[in-house]
């Protein structure tokens, strides 16, 4: 799958409703993310599944690896 699909499936589970959507305007629970917010929701994973050696793998690792 593209990093685009993996994001429109994790985004919104990973991320989760922002807290002023997670809550109505009387105080209680609310109804889970707004569409706006999953688009930015699926475009952080998107850019994480992008560059996650930028982000997660150290240097010092894969100049071992390759010797």
């Amino acid at each position: 799958m593209s990093p685009y699909n993996l994001s429109v499936v994790f985004g919104p589970t990973l991320l989760g409703p922002s807290p002023t959507a997670a809550a109505n305007n009387d105080g209680q629970p609310g109804g889970g993310t707004t569409l706006q917010d999953m688009h930015w929701q699926c475009k952080a994973i998107e850019t994480i599944l992008e560059h996650y050696t930028d982000i997660f793998v150290d240097e010092s690792e894969m100049a071992g690896n390759s010797s």
